[in-house]
């Protein structure tokens, strides 16, 4: 009776394997400790055979960032058209799948948030929502402006919810990290301070994007359509 010894074969090295392997290590250990001697250690090769995919660990954090993007929602026009949704609809969609895309990978969203139009992934999400708020009746440059503003602040309430460790312990509501206001100096807090540490973390970043969403309907075209364009 022969005996086969069983061969495991390791799966052959390449870029996607490479950063697939580096958002483990990023999302379990922090973006400090990502670094191409670790990186080789759990593909389980020397650090220089990464550099035949990866020039260098800046090349490595643009595929990271590129990875991660390319998770982005974003729903072509013929999507949101089948469903009977708006411009609104598609911002709604493509903001809180950013957001998600920074729960998912909080140790990796500073780079997520900051990344310029260098990464090549920036790119496609940024022309959608710009070719969206257009269509619907907003000129380039106010266009723009919206772009930045929206993706300002779902950046910025996705940075306060992954730095504040009170938030998000009691199924997702604000939880009572508030501090005592004093009603006769401080009226407006004081009486939304209960309500606030109440409500939803979702449902307070809801009404923060809807206030956005409002402004901009408000200097839409008379002339513009809502119309996705094709």
């Amino acid at each position: 009776m022969t005996v086969r010894a069983e061969v495991h074969v390791r799966p052959a090295l390449d870029r996607t394997r490479i950063l697939e392997a580096a958002l483990t290590l990023v999302d379990q250990h922090g973006l400090e400790a990502l670094s191409m001697r670790k990186l080789g250690a759990a593909l389980g090769v020397e650090a220089m055979a990464l550099y035949y995919h990866v020039p260098n660990k800046a090349a490595l954090l643009d595929g990271l960032v590129e990875l991660v993007l390319d998770r982005l929602e974003v729903p072509p026009p013929e999507q949101l058209r089948a469903a009977n949704l708006d411009w609104a609809d598609f911002i709604r969609v493509a903001a809180r799948s950013f957001r998600d895309l920074g729960r998912a990978h909080p140790n990796l969203f500073a780079l997520l948030s900051t990344v310029g139009f260098t990464n090549a992934a920036t790119i496609r999400p940024a022309e959608a929502v710009l070719a969206v708020l257009c269509e619907a009746g907003l000129d380039l440059s106010t266009a723009f402006v919206a772009f930045v503003t929206l993706k300002s602040y779902v950046a910025g309430h996705t940075e306060w919810t992954i730095a504040d460790s009170d938030i998000g312990t009691r199924d997702g509501q604000i939880c009572d990290a508030l501090p005592e206001f004093a009603p006769d100096e401080y009226p407006h807090l004081a009486a939304f301070a209960k309500g606030l540490s109440q409500e939803h973390i979702d449902a307070e970043f809801d009404r923060g994007l809807d206030l956005i969403i409002d402004g901009i309907r408000l200097r839409l075209s008379p002339e513009g359509s809502v119309n996705l364009p094709s």
